[in-house]
């Protein structure tokens, strides 16, 4: 069957196409090359990092699934980057002379979790304010994990406590005691240490900010002797610059008449 016009002329564009590959592959290589110049221009930022080192205390916790762990991990997590953190911290690069708010904070940093190591990132456009920044965010962070952790052991403390209470009302239903009531003279007065002591659990655990005390605050640590360069678009820029480069190589290639032998 012979070819139509249409298949012929494919065929054709096809063989263009391939007499001329070098073509895309020169274009492909100089658009790359021109985005990545370009990207060598543009305004570098400084990145700092600092990392929480945790455990768990298992002789205190027992055994735990994995989700369980979890949990107890992603609390920290919580810590160090909830919205409550990043308003702190612009507050605190705001008395240090910083034009910062909370979502600049938060869209120049992250966080990531490593098994039992929290690693918060940091990029700012001078390596000065990087280093600032980061070591204020660390200490008010490691500060507010050894609170929230103390509060989180007073609040086992009262629930042992509150639990013993609750104990010594059960036995008065049943038995009569024949003087006091677990150090208490009258049943009014071990119901309201109890109501107080169950009040005062519920402010310690909301102080705790979901920290349990089997976790171990092991220890915070400064990851950058001196903040590093970086550039987070690179790549993007070298990626978008080969692809201009393969389009433009394709415009190249059919828009260029072919010589007649």
């Amino acid at each position: 069957m012979p070819e139509t016009s249409t298949e012929l002329s494919l065929r054709r564009e096809g063989e263009r196409l391939l007499r001329r590959w070098w073509v895309l592959i020169v274009c492909a290589f100089l658009g790359a090359l021109g985005a990545y110049l370009y990207s060598l221009r543009a305004a570098t930022e400084y990145e700092v990092s600092f990392s929480v080192l945790t455990g768990i205390d298992q002789t205190t916790a027992g055994e735990l699934t994995q989700y369980e762990e979890d949990v107890m991990f992603e609390a920290v997590g919580y810590i160090l980057y909830s919205p409550d953190t990043l308003a702190q911290v612009a507050a605190l690069a705001q008395q240090q002379g910083m034009d910062l708010t909370p979502a600049d904070l938060r869209d120049s940093s992250s966080v990531e979790r490593r098994l039992n190591e929290w690693r918060v990132r940091l990029h700012r456009p001078s390596p000065q304010e990087a280093e600032t920044l980061g070591r204020l965010w660390m200490q008010w962070a490691w500060d507010e994990l050894r609170r929230a952790y103390a509060h989180a052991l007073t609040a086992d403390g009262l629930r042992r406590y509150a639990e013993s209470l609750t104990a010594c009302l059960a036995r008065t239903v049943t038995t009569e005691p024949a003087y006091g009531l677990c150090g208490f003279n009258r049943l009014p007065d071990l119901q309201a240490e109890l109501a107080q002591t169950s009040q005062h659990l519920l402010d310690e655990r909301l102080a705790s900010r979901g920290l349990s005390s089997s976790l171990l605050l092991h220890e915070v640590q400064w990851e950058t002797p001196v903040p590093r360069p970086v550039s987070y678009r690179r790549g993007w820029l070298v990626l978008s610059g080969l692809g201009l480069g393969l389009l433009a190589g394709l415009i190249l290639v059919f828009a260029i008449p072919e010589r007649k032998a």
